[in-house]
C-alpha cells in the first residue's frame, strides 16, 4: 500500500528555509501538514481491515500531534511487514529531519526516490538535505530531475536556482529563480533574496537592491527580511541610493471627517459621504550608511479630491462651491542602528495638511524612538515612545474649548509571532496615550489594545486584518453637554481594518483596503460610525 506524504520542500516556515538553514522547518508546520493528510486519509479507516493500514494511520496521527517517537515506532513496525513502503519511509525521513539527523533523513529519502523516481516531493526533501550538507551538485541533480518531469513545479525551480547560485552559475540561477516566482510568487521573500544575491554577483547593484527590498517587504519581521534590508542598504550605496513610488486610487468614505475627533455638530454622522480620487507620491534617499548604521530622508505626499463634499460641509474658513480637496505633505528623517540582534531607531516627521490649495488646516511634529528585539526565531518585540505636537489653524467651532492644538505622548509595545505557512505572523499590541490639548474638550488619557494577523493566499495574494479597541477618558467637562448637566466624556472605539494586495514583477502592486469603526460615547454628539474602502495601484520606479 502507498500513501501520499507531505513534503518539507513544498511548505516551509515563513523565515525562509532557503537561507543558511535550508532544511529546517517549524514543527508547527509539520503538524499542520499532517493534519491535512489526516483529513483526507482518516475516513478510510472505516474500510481498513489490514493491520498495516491501521499502523500507518496511527503513525500519521502521532506525527501530526508531534509525538515523533511514537510515530517512528509505528512506521518501523509497518516496515517490518512492508520493507519497501515509500510513504512510511518518507515519514521516517521527515522525522529524522525533525531530529536534526540529515544523514539518516537522506538514507530514508534516497530509498523513496529509488522506489518511486517520479516522487517530486521526496526528491525536493532529499535535495534540501543535500544542500544543507553542502553536497550542492547532488542536490541540483534532484531538483533538475523534478523540473524536467514537472516544468511548472515552482518549488523545484526555486531550489534549482538556489543550487545554481551556490555553484556560481548566477545567470542560470536568475532564470530559475525568476521562473519559480512567476509560477508561485508566494515565495517572493526567499526567491527575491537569492535573486538579489545573484544580481549582486553579476554587478547590477540597482537590481540587487530592488530584489532585496522586495524580500524585506515580503518578510519584514523575519531574520531573512532583516538580512535582506541590510543587504538592500549595502547594494543601494553601490547602486541607486534612492527609491520613488507613485500611487493612484479611489476611496469611498460614508462619513468624511477632516480630523478623527471632529465635533459631532460640525459633521453629523452620515451627512457627508463621498468618493475621493487619491494621488500619492513617496520617495526616500539614503543620507549615510554602513553595515550597522543607516540614515534616510524622505517625502510622502497624499492628495484626496472628494467628489461629493464641499468646504461648507465642514465649516472651513474658505467655503467653496467646488469639490473639497485635502492634501498632506510629510517630510521625514530616520536613523537606525543595529547591534547584535537588536535595532534602535529614531524618526522625526513634519506633516502639513491643507484644505483645497491655500487653506492651511493642520501641522504635526512627530518624534518617535523605537526598539526592536528579536525573540529567538519565532517572534519580534517592538517597544516605542512617540511625541506629537498638533498645531491646528482651523477651528470650526470658533470656541477656545475646541482648540485641538497641543502635545500628545504615547508609549506602546507590540509582539509579533511568526506563524507557519500560509500564515505569516500574528501581532498583539498595547498603547497608552496622554493628550494635553489647549482646548478643554479634547484633553484625555487613553488606552488601546490591538490584535492582527497576516496570511498568504492563493494566486500570490497577501492579506492582513487588524482589530483595535481604544478607551479614552477625558479629563474636563465637555462643552457640548447642557449647562445643567455637565459631565466628562468617555469614549470606547472599536475598529476592524483589512488589506488585500498583490505585487507583480517587483514594481507593480494592486491593493484593496478598508475599515469599519464605531465610537460609543456618553455624549451623543460624539457617537460616530464610519466605513471606508479604497482600491489602489502602485508603481515603484
Amino acid at each position: 500500500m502507498q500513501h501520499r506524504t507531505p513534503s518539507f520542500g513544498e511548505d516551509r516556515d515563513g523565515e525562509g528555509g532557503y537561507g543558511g538553514n535550508d532544511a529546517r522547518v517549524s514543527s508547527n508546520l509539520v503538524r499542520a501538514l499532517a493534519v491535512v493528510v489526516l483529513l483526507v486519509v482518516v475516513p478510510a479507516l472505516a474500510l481498513a481491515t489490514d493491520e498495516s493500514d491501521l499502523a500507518f494511520h496511527r503513525g500519521v496521527a502521532a506525527f501530526g500531534e508531534g509525538d515523533y517517537e511514537r510515530a517512528r515506532q509505528l512506521f518501523d513496525e509497518l516496515l517490518q511487514e512492508e520493507p519497501e513502503n515509500p510513504s512510511a519511509l518518507h515519514y521516517l525521513g521527515l522525522i529524522a529531519i525533525q531530529d536534526g539527523d540529515p544523514s539518516l533523513a537522506m538514507d530514508y529519502l534516497q530509498r523513496v526516490v529509488a522506489l518511486v523516481p517520479s516522487d517530486g516531493a521526496a526528491r525536493i526533501d532529499l535535495g534540501a538535505q543535500l544542500l544543507k550538507t553542502e553536497r550542492t551538485e547532488e542536490a541540483l541533480a534532484q531538483f533538475e530531475a523534478v523540473a524536467e518531469g514537472s516544468p511548472d513545479y515552482a518549488t523545484a525551480r526555486l531550489y534549482q536556482g538556489i543550487a545554481l547560485y551556490r555553484l556560481g552559475a548566477y545567470e542560470d540561477a536568475l532564470d530559475s529563480l525568476e521562473h519559480g516566482l512567476e509560477l508561485d510568487d508566494e515565495r517572493s521573500a526567499e526567491g527575491s533574496y537569492y535573486i538579489g544575491l545573484s544580481e549582486a554577483h553579476l554587478g547590477d547593484a540597482t537590481a540587487a537592491a530592488a530584489a532585496f527590498s522586495t524580500a524585506a517587504s515580503a518578510a519584514p519581521l523575519h531574520p531573512l527580511g532583516r538580512s535582506a534590508r541590510s543587504l538592500s542598504r549595502q547594494a543601494s550605496r553601490a547602486g541607486r541610493p534612492w527609491s520613488l513610488a507613485a500611487t493612484l486610487g479611489f476611496e469611498y468614505d460614508d462619513n468624511v471627517r477632516l480630523s478623527p475627533d471632529d465635533v459631532g455638530f460640525t459633521a453629523q454622522p452620515g451627512t457627508a459621504d463621498s468618493g475621493a480620487a487619491v494621488v500619492r507620491l513617496q520617495g526616500q534617499v539614503e543620507a549615510y550608511g554602513n553595515e550597522r548604521f543607516s540614515s534616510r530622508v524622505g517625502y510622502d505626499g497624499y492628495l484626496q479630491v472628494y467628489t461629493n463634499t464641499s468646504d461648507d460641509d465642514f465649516g472651513t474658513t474658505q467655503a467653496s462651491p467646488n469639490d473639497l480637496s485635502q492634501q498632506t505633505h510629510v517630510a521625514w528623517t530616520n536613523a537606525t542602528y543595529e547591534f547584535a540582534a537588536v535595532s534602535v531607531g529614531l524618526r522625526y516627521d513634519f506633516s502639513y495638511t491643507a484644505i483645497d490649495l491655500t487653506d492651511n488646516f493642520r501641522n504635526i511634529h512627530r518624534l518617535a524612538p523605537t526598539l526592536y528585539v528579536p525573540v529567538s526565531d519565532w517572534g519580534l518585540f517592538l517597544a516605542y515612545y512617540q511625541f506629537l505636537y498638533y498645531d491646528y489653524d482651523v477651528d470650526t467651532s470658533n470656541s477656545d474649548a475646541f482648540d485641538r492644538s497641543g502635545p500628545q505622548n504615547s508609549v506602546g509595545v507590540q509582539q509579533f509571532v511568526f506563524l507557519p505557512a500560509p500564515f505569516r505572523y500574528m501581532v498583539i499590541g498595547a498603547l497608552y496615550t496622554n493628550f494635553d490639548s489647549e482646548g478643554t474638550e479634547f484633553r484625555h488619557n487613553g488606552a488601546e489594545v490591538s490584535a492582527g494577523v497576516a496570511i498568504d493566499l492563493p494566486w500570490g495574494l497577501s492579506a492582513a486584518a487588524l482589530y483595535r479597541y481604544a478607551h479614552r477618558d477625558y479629563t474636563e467637562d465637555s462643552a457640548v453637554t447642557p449647562i445643567l448637566d455637565p459631565r466628562e466624556r468617555e469614549d470606547d472605539e472599536h475598529e476592524i481594518s483589512f488589506n488585500l494586495d498583490r505585487t507583480f514583477a517587483r514594481r507593480y502592486n494592486v491593493s484593496v483596503a478598508g475599515s469599519y469603526s464605531t465610537n460609543d460615547s456618553n455624549i451623543r454628539n460624539f457617537e460616530i460610525d464610519r466605513f471606508r474602502i479604497g482600491a489602489y495601484f502602485r508603481y515603484a520606479f
